[in-house]
């Protein structure tokens, strides 16, 4: 007598092929506004329009980047480490604005010739946006590094049961994210302030 063959489903591929679309459509449709800018009530409005109406400072351009990028970080972190199906579909939410702002931006190696050719004298506020997102995805780099170091520090000798444990994980990356911005953000940024 035969056996059937059970189709089995992966229990995260419905999760999986959301985040793929979840990373992709926004950061599409994000790069598309910036190309091509956007009609409302029959009036064209081009990507430069759209940054010229904002009158944020370059502080509050830089934290659109940096605090996106850190939520949908910190949210991931926190599901794979809690295993929490809220948590997991958090960070499928988060992912969203973040890819969305990303395409905005063109966040992508030599962002800032892309975004002066896109924005002309606005890319200062662009170009800042993206510090934010780099800033934050190399500070999760250098985390990840020193944890790793610690890791193998603590099965050697003992030490650094804290900064291991879930809660020292946090704690270390939130420090790391505050040291972070008050060491990129001067520097960095009074590049884009003569050009406001």
């Amino acid at each position: 007598m035969e056996e059937k063959t059970k189709l089995v489903i992966p229990k995260n591929l419905i999760y999986w092929i959301l985040f793929f679309f979840a990373v992709v459509l926004p950061f599409a449709l994000g790069l598309t506004i910036a190309r091509d800018g956007v009609v409302k009530n029959e009036v064209f409005y081009s990507s430069m329009d759209i940054f010229r109406f904002i009158k944020f400072n370059n502080l509050q351009f830089f934290l659109i980047g940096y605090l996106s990028a850190i939520l949908f970080f910190v949210i991931s972190i926190l599901a794979i480490m809690y295993h929490k199906t809220i948590l997991k579909w958090l960070s499928l939410i988060f992912v969203i604005p973040l890819q969305f702002i990303c395409g905005i931006a063109y966040t992508m190696q030599n962002f800032s010739l892309h975004t002066y050719v896109v924005y002309g004298k606005q890319s200062w506020k662009v170009n800042a946006i993206n510090v934010g997102i780099f800033t934050a995805l190399f500070t999760l780099f250098v985390y990840l590094i020193i944890f790793i170091i610690f890791l193998i520090v603590k099965r050697k000798t003992g030490y650094f049961q804290f900064l291991t444990s879930k809660i020292g994980i946090l704690v270390l990356l939130c420090i790391m994210y505050i040291c972070a911005f008050f060491v990129v953000y001067s520097p960095i940024m009074s590049i884009y302030k003569a050009v406001q």
